[in-house]
């Protein structure tokens, strides 16, 4: 059975901390991150290949100090697990290998599409959307956590 957790995020033990939001894909993995000044506002970072995403994250949680990770996970109508979300637990139990960091799982149902939309209606060009969308995307997963936390308090 797959449980997301909607409980408050746990309290970061250094001020400077910050959370990681993850949009996973096949190819690329999307990478956010909430602003330095501890505000509920994420920003995109940047996008990794899949392929050097676990040799590069223990230097991005070094870097900025990352106390809590937010992977987002696609569920299907009902809830259930898609074949893309079965993969991507797949990739975070890899991911929980490599670092000790809490991983919060957070339904990232359609932000992919989201993140699309919100860069065509800003006339931004094919090539360029494609360039972004994936850390567009994680700032989304990670926006949508952090609100749902702040309303949660």
């Amino acid at each position: 059975h797959f449980l997301f957790l909607k409980s408050r995020y746990c309290m970061l033990k250094n001020p400077n901390a910050r959370i990681l939001g993850l949009d996973i894909g096949d190819k690329r993995v999307g990478v956010a991150i909430n602003d330095p000044l501890g505000w509920n506002k994420a920003q995109p970072l940047k996008v990794i290949e899949r392929i050097h995403f676990l040799n590069e994250l223990p230097k991005i949680i070094d870097e900025y100090t990352i106390e809590q990770i937010v992977a987002g996970v696609p569920q299907g109508e009902k809830g259930e697990l898609t074949p893309q979300a079965k993969k991507t637990l797949k990739f975070i139990e890899e991911i929980k290998k490599k670092v000790s960091v809490p991983i919060v799982l957070w339904d990232e149902t359609l932000t992919t599409y989201e993140a699309e939309s919100i860069l065509i209606e800003a006339d931004v060009s094919r090539k360029k959307r494609k360039e972004i969308s994936d850390k567009l995307a994680a700032a989304l997963i990670l926006q949508s956590y952090l609100n749902h936390e702040s309303n949660a308090s």
